[in-house]
């Protein structure tokens, strides 16, 4: 039970916390893309991946095409949506490059 209740706080607190990523961004789509990232690439990337000085994403455009090369690498079979997620997520968290076309 202890464990449920450990585990029920750290979602509330991934779900409440995510609501404050984008002024004006969809807030679920933000949530989703920070789950499907932590969930498929946070056992292996850590901040230290995003926050190297030679950084291999030089814009938004960019860092789109990493998470799509991920996707396919992991066979994770993302929708573009979901790809738009948690590109959206990784630009918001770690980038903050202005954002280009949304593309679905």
């Amino acid at each position: 039970m202890k464990y449920l209740a450990k585990k029920y706080l750290r979602v509330m607190f991934l779900v409440l916390s995510t609501f404050s990523l984008v002024p004006g961004a969809d807030a679920l789509d933000q949530i989703r893309g920070r789950l499907l990232y932590e969930t498929h690439c946070g056992e292996c990337h850590s901040e230290s991946v995003h926050g190297r000085r030679v950084r291999m994403a030089k814009d938004y455009e960019d860092v789109r095409q990493w998470v799509k090369r991920w996707n396919i690498q992991l066979g994770a079979y993302w929708q573009s949506e979901e790809i738009e997620d948690v590109t959206a997520y990784l630009n918001t968290v770690y980038y903050q490059y202005p954002p280009t076309g949304i593309r679905f």
